[in-house]
């Protein structure tokens, strides 16, 4: 079975967690606060690139289940948009931090992109809860059922139910 399910869960809380403390520094002219948000932000990053690779091997498997790939595709459309992002975000926050004269401006458009960053992570989530709930995708014995369903030929795995 894949890891996937549990990687996905620390970028999701990270990046609120940044996004509260981000908030919280700026409205409280706390550095410490703005600083936990950074780094908040840097593991989200790492979770996130965890979490797209262990996707891919993931997405492998579930797409023995008829009728699923658009809905893989629609969520790994989500996840690497929050993965983008998130990276964007890092180097904004190093720019934004390494010049004062536009830290108070930047740190407010820093914090629209974070949020919308935040909005991104918890829609992949929900995308991704949607597979399992829907289609049983990464639930072994839903798996296992349809791993062997699937055709050995060169036919296209949502046919294999069919037979």
């Amino acid at each position: 079975m894949s890891i996937h399910p549990v990687t996905v869960h620390f970028p999701i809380a990270l990046l609120v967690v940044s996004f509260i403390f981000d908030l919280l520094g700026v409205v409280t002219k706390d550095e410490s606060f703005r600083k936990a948000g950074f780094y908040c932000l840097i593991l989200a990053l790492f979770g996130l690139v965890a979490s797209y690779f262990t996707g891919l091997q993931a997405q492998s498997a579930a797409r023995s289940i008829p009728n699923i790939e658009p809905h893989i595709r629609t969520h790994m459309q989500a996840g690497v948009l929050t993965l983008v992002l998130t990276g964007v975000l890092v180097i904004g926050r190093i720019v934004v931090d390494a010049r004062p004269a536009i830290r108070r401006a930047g740190s407010t458009v820093y914090l629209g992109f974070l949020l919308i960053a935040v909005i991104s992570v918890l829609r992949a989530g929900y995308l991704g809860s949607e597979l399992v709930q829907q289609f049983g995708a990464g639930v072994e014995p839903i798996m296992k059922q349809h791993i062997k369903r699937a055709p050995s030929s060169g036919e296209k795995p949502g046919n294999a139910h069919e037979r």
